[in-house]
């Protein structure tokens, strides 16, 4: 912004104010145009001409060319800045030889810039100039470097795709067979290119010449998913490079034009499942290692330095040469393993096609455990469903990468010691079966070129499972990703032919069906929530006794009459109907059909439903249920569903979208400056005390499935203290690193998403009041309610949130976290072009692009797409927020410039690289082979530690933790004694469900990686992901599975430890104190347990489960003693003590009210407002109050 207090227009002495060039003269001919930006830079970015709110003056610089060639310039130039104002103001202060001009750097060592007004500028170089925001040259000069850098070809020889086996040889599979590839003929040598835009290695198997240019066969994978390079140069006429992928690469057809300078433009890029009919049968194994091998050694020195350049991981040399010809997937092979597959029970070849799919082993290998798998499944110990759960665990060790299995005995031993570890363990039936709104759910991932299997995990069932108990097996719920487990995404810069290869390879699953271990699958439905995450359900035919042949096309008639509303000629309102039939739900009341359900007309007016979402329920039913019924369309089933349950209020956060408008509406960044300090220094103090973390956890939602923060209030109560010294204070590793994965996803969610708490509202409504006497609301006060009439033109919820009034989210008075606009590439092109123009949100781009938002969010139900074609052309540069969390480092490489809006400086003030590598050493700690901490206990140790604490010798001794010793201090004598030999069912109850836990634990771990590396104990007992990711949606969706799967293993245990036997789950009056006392003591075992084993994987979080259960059974036998000791009916009985100490619940009570919405009737935007004008007064003058309604 210019200082136009200080410089205006009646003070330029005469000067003429157009828009003009300025030409540079005196330009000294040794330094560079970066130099002379560099120099204009300082001046223009500085007073009077840019005071520091704002974007900078934008501005070019073009050196003329030295017809000679001996220099970059001939010293003379043109400046052109696209604001009249600036060019009269410069124009005075250095164009007038008279007076000092521009100095140059100090490292130039003669002359200065010379100026005087040139020409009218083009004007489409001057609408740039002022629609683009200024990008440091640096940044230019260092994409330029890196581009020469890599802008070498290297010639190949041949590639070879394959399997590095685990003598570290690699086995080549398949080799580019030229004339195979897509038709192409062999006039092409095979070549190697970075591509330093796009960060990644471009590798061409194949050409045809054609009139335009050019058609390839191409393998194409980013810098990042580089894990290894080898080199082998046993034959140093063609040395050789082995590349290993954390991913495998895409496999892609590219069509290239050349101009008449021979320069190459790709047009387009087309994405292929196999290169050859050869290829397809293979390709599923063979993408995670390629070799290929340099056209002479001057291309290996080549590969070598670009590598660098590149950032790839550093080359280690091979000896001797690891290449052989193993032919491990052969179709002769591959034959056998289908044979053996269909011989299996399904659940166990399940396992068996997971291993094999997943590379954990390779098909030999599989074949040589052929004999102990079927084995164990005749094994009267184990059984179908056991042996599916030894293949299970076999599975997650074999992918763990701190697993060393180096040859194939130590395979077979792998599998024996899993075989012996589950033999006894195991869950009781009454913990199986315990919610019937949870099942156990196959999945499988449909990639490019594999299909990946997981599961059985423990998921929200819906409505449909619950019909079929008895044939959970026969569902699969089926996700369509990348190779990389994130969403597909293609470049818009090229013509990318995406919808081609999605109705190709993902329509080709949901027309054709899935071939799963000998079962066939056919696409059933989805839920409109799945659907965002590309997952639908598939289902195989089954029989029911009594009940027929049951496929997807009689479940789907099943669900309910949809000529209802005339659904059948509606496709997309059809599905998105039926998709609710499949939405995770927990059962609630069974109601009987005894007649017709009457239909109620919805209210509406001006094509504005006033009663969309909106069902009728009675006062008997609601107290029955926390929930609510709706009708949308006919169905026999009348089961009350609950879909969600809040028990409070949710506080509302800020974010990126909210904020940009917000700014364009006004409001300065320092506002939202303040508001993100606030917020970090309340992430800081998490660790001050057990009482603080607990209100940090609890309020950001991490922890909830272990009960952390109740554990942590428990322990204040106890007088422990988190950190410091003295025997009351808790220093426990585990403990403060969980805290720092907590810490590093806060604050990471407050650096990426802006998502900062307040209070407030956005949309303001005006209410009524009280309600008219004699009404119905009059007559019965409704709590924590929001009433909305149906009067007027427009719906109130129909500017709110998603609508409707079917489970939306509002806040009250009467905030509402309204969806701006929706999550995708519509949203954010709007920021990035929000940020990029002056206008803000009001650039007719920013409006066009919340109109296809508001079209695009409907697209489940409307079946209107949004046509790529339709949205604006997106800017060139990036601000400096867009570039995400793994990009960010390398900024300065790409087309970046650092963001002057609010969100740019949000973006900036929080630094995560020391807090994520904090994190991933963490990670890496806990997975390095020579740190005790993070292995497994065995079945044999696990016996050793169970006889010591059944030992009367070693019974007193125990482990001495803060913990314990707090523990048992508070623990009354009368219930339990700590110094008794421990029931010896408790010890055959630990015996079992210890290494069940450890091994579902680390399936967990395993299965919701988005890295190679599992997910580490902290992780998972905090609900966290740590590793950095450029689809943050995908690791959401995935951190929340695992908080599920999480969930229901803890409430696994805790039904063990209170049950102890097969004899079901009692209910809390039918517990009398002989029983309570039990529980007490297997929990206080349980923990002991813990305590001795809190150096091996899985000990630490058992144990927070074990506090859980103590803490539970001493409140339920005070419950007990209250209720059963006798009283004197004249006395006021006295409430039961609380569990927490009186200071904890003035803390409590200090934080509900805290909590509570904000009661003076002020907007967000008022809010924030009236914080601007008493912490910014130089903004005074540019803000008013808006008016304050009542």
């Amino acid at each position: 912004m210019l200082a136009k207090e200080s410089m205006d227009r009646q003070t330029l002495k005469g000067t003429p104010v157009s828009m003009a060039t300025i030409l540079l003269q005196e330009i000294p001919l040794h330094i560079t145009r970066f130099d002379v930006i560099y120099a204009i830079q300082g001046v223009l970015h500085q007073p009077p001409f840019y005071d520091g709110i704002g974007r900078p003056p934008n501005f070019s610089v073009e050196l003329d060319r030295d017809p000679t060639d001996e220099f970059e310039h001939s010293g003379t130039g043109t400046l052109t800045i696209a604001d009249e104002l600036v060019v009269a103001i410069f124009i005075s202060m250095y164009g007038d030889p008279n007076r000092p001009r521009l100095n140059t750097t100090r490292d130039w060592d003669q002359g200065e810039l010379a100026f005087s007004l040139g020409p009218p500028p083009p004007a489409d170089l001057i609408q740039e100039l002022q629609n683009s925001p200024f990008v440091d040259p640096r940044v230019a000069q260092g994409r330029q470097t890196r581009r020469t850098a890599l802008n070498t070809a290297i010639g190949l020889h041949s590639v070879h795709f394959g399997w590095l086996c685990r003598d570290r040889r690699f086995s080549t599979e398949w080799q580019a067979d030229i004339r195979s590839i897509s038709n192409l003929p062999a006039n092409h040598t095979p070549s190697l290119r970075f591509n330093a835009d796009l960060n990644q290695l471009w590798i061409s198997l194949a050409e045809v010449i054609t009139d335009y240019g050019a058609e390839r066969a191409m393998v194409v994978t980013r810098f990042s998913r580089i894990e290894a390079v080898i080199v082998d140069a046993a034959e140093p006429s063609t040395p050789g490079v082995l590349l290993t992928f954390l991913s495998p690469p895409a496999l892609e057809y590219h069509e290239v034009t050349r101009n008449f300078q021979g320069q190459e433009t790709v047009r387009r890029r087309s994405r292929l499942t196999t290169f050859s009919a050869t290829h397809a049968r293979i390709v599923p194994y063979t993408l995670f290692a390629m070799r290929i091998t340099c056209a002479s050694q001057a291309h290996m020195e080549e590969f070598r330095r670009m590598a660098r350049a590149a950032n790839l991981p550093r080359p280690t040399d091979a000896v001797p040469s690891p290449v052989v010809r193993r032919s491990l997937f052969s179709a002769n092979a591959l034959d056998r393993i289908d044979v053996w597959l269909n011989e299996l029970p399904w659940s166990v070849a399940f396992q068996a096609l997971s291993i094999l799919s997943s590379a954990a082993l390779d098909p030999i290998e599989l074949l040589n455990l052929r004999p102990r798998i079927e084995a164990l499944v005749s094994d009267a110990d184990f059984g179908v469903a056991k042996a599916g759960q030894v293949l299970r665990e076999l599975g997650s060790k074999l992918k763990d990468p701190a697993t060393l299995i180096p040859d194939e005995g130590s395979i077979v031993e792998c599998f024996e010691s899993v075989k012996r570890d589950l033999r006894r363990a195991s869950f009781s039936s009454s913990s199986r079966t315990r919610n019937p709104g949870v099942v156990n759910c196959y999945h499988a991932t449909v990639t490019p070129t594999r299909i990946l299997l997981n599961g059985p995990f423990l998921d929200q069932s819906n409505r449909v499972l619950r019909q079929y108990p008895g044939h959970q097996e026969y569902f699969l719920r089926v996700n369509f990703t990348d190779e990389d487990n994130l969403h597909f995404r293609w470049d818009r810069k090229f013509k990318a032919d995406g919808a081609l290869f999605v109705k190709e390879r993902v329509g080709g699953a949901l027309e054709e069906g899935l071939n799963i271990a000998g079962r066939h699958f056919e696409f059933l439905a989805y839920s409109n929530s799945a659907l965002r995450d590309h997952a639908v359900w598939f289902s195989a035919v089954f029989y029911e006794p009594g009940g027929g042949r049951v496929t997807a096309q009689s479940i789907r008639d099943g669900l309910g009459d949809f000529d209802f509303k005339n659904l059948e000629r509606q496709p997309a309102k059809l599905a998105a109907r039926m998709s609710q039939a499949f939405t995770a739900t927990e059962p609630s009341i069974a109601l009987p059909l005894d007649g017709d359900i009457p239909i109620v007309p919805d209210i509406e007016r001006n094509n504005s439903v006033f009663t969309d979402g909106v069902g009728e329920i009675s006062l008997a039913l609601a107290r029955r249920i926390n929930g609510w019924l709706q009708q949308k369309f006919l169905s026999p089933l009348a089961d009350i569903e609950i879909a969600q349950v809040f028990y409070r209020a949710k506080p509302l956060y800020l974010n990126r979208f909210l904020i940009m408008i917000l700014e364009t509406l006004g409001v300065p960044a320092d506002v939202f400056l303040g508001l993100q300090r606030e917020a970090i220094r309340d992430v800081e103090a998490a660790i001050e005390s057990f009482s603080d973390c607990a209100a940090f956890l609890d309020t950001n939602g991490c922890g909830s499935s272990y009960h952390v923060s109740s554990v942590f209030l428990h322990l204040t109560r106890l007088g422990l203290t988190l950190g410091g010294q003295g025997p009351m204070a808790v220093r426990d590793g585990f403990l403060n690193r969980s805290i720092r994965f907590a810490k590093n996803h806060v604050l990471r969610e407050i650096k990426h998403k802006a998502r900062i708490p307040v209070k407030g509202d956005v949309q303001f409504v005006e209410a009524i009041g009280a309600p008219p006497a004699g009404s119905p609301f009059d007559r019965e006060r409704y709590t924590n309610c929001v009433v909305f009439s149906t009067q007027g033109e427009r719906s109130v919820p129909s500017m709110l949130a998603g609508g409707d009034l079917d489970g939306e989210l509002l806040k009250r008075h009467p905030s509402t976290t309204a969806n701006l606009v929706p999550q995708g590439i519509i949203c954010h092109q709007f920021l990035v072009t929000a940020d990029f123009y002056r206008e803000m949100c009001r650039h007719h781009e920013c409006i066009t692009l919340a109109e296809l938002a508001s079209r695009a969010v409907d697209f489940a139900k409307s079946g209107v797409p949004v046509g790529e074609e339709e949205l604006p052309k997106a800017p060139e540069a990036k601000p400096d927020w867009a570039v995400g969390e793994i990009a960010s480092a390398q900024s300065l490489n790409s087309n970046t410039y650092e963001s002057q809006t609010a969100i740019g400086k949000l973006f900036r003030h929080i630094d995560l690289n020391r807090v994520h590598q904090d994190v991933v050493r963490q990670a890496n700690r806990e997975h390095r082979d020579d740190d005790d901490e993070g292995l497994e206990t065995s079945l044999e140790e696990l016996e050793t530690i169970l006889n010591r604490l059944s030992s009367p010798k070693s019974r007193n001794t125990g482990h001495h933790h803060p913990i314990s010793n707090a523990v048992r201090a508070s623990l009354d004598p009368n219930y339990i004694d700590t110094a008794s030999r421990p029931d010896p069912i408790a010890i055959a109850l630990m015996r079992r469900i210890y290494p069940s836990y450890t091994a579902e634990l680390r399936s967990i771990c395993s299965n919701h990686s988005i890295t190679k590396q599992p997910l580490t104990e902290e992780e998972v007992f905090v609900g966290t992901i740590a590793s950095r990711t450029s689809q943050p949606r995908q690791r959401k969706a995935m951190m929340q599975r695992m908080r599920e799967q999480a969930n229901e293993l803890v409430k696994r245990i805790q039904v063990e430890l209170k049950n102890m036997d097969e004899g079901g789950e009692l209910e809390a009056d039918e517990e009398d104190f002989t029983t309570l006392r039990r529980r007490l003591q297997v929990a206080w075992l349980a923990w002991r347990l813990s305590a001795e084993q809190r150096k091996t994987f899985g000990a630490k979080s058992f144990g927070f489960i074990a506090l859980t259960a103590i803490f539970d059974a001493m409140r339920a036998i005070d419950v007990w003693r209250a209720e059963s000791e006798p009283r004197d009916r004249s006395e006021t009985p006295e409430p039961p003590t609380s569990s927490i100490s009186p200071a904890l619940q003035a803390q409590g009570a200090a934080r509900e009210t805290s909590q509570r919405p904000f009661e003076l009737k002020l907007s967000l935007k008022e809010l924030l407002w009236s914080n601007a004008l008493v912490k910014a007064k130089k903004h005074t003058d540019q803000a008013t109050m808006p008016e304050r309604r009542s």
